[in-house]
């Protein structure tokens, strides 16, 4: 999960969004459903 949030970080340092730790978590948990749907299509196949 550490190396999906640093992957976000400098994505969030651009924003000008007061709460960087809300935008880090989000973020990173977009891409862990991202990843959660591939390794699913995969199992499912």
């Amino acid at each position: 999960m550490v190396s999906h949030a640093r992957k976000h970080a400098s994505a969030v340092i651009c924003m000008s969004n007061q709460n960087s730790f809300e935008s880090v978590v989000i973020s990173t948990l977009v891409d862990h459903k991202k990843t959660f749907r591939e390794l699913r299509k995969y199992v499912e196949w």
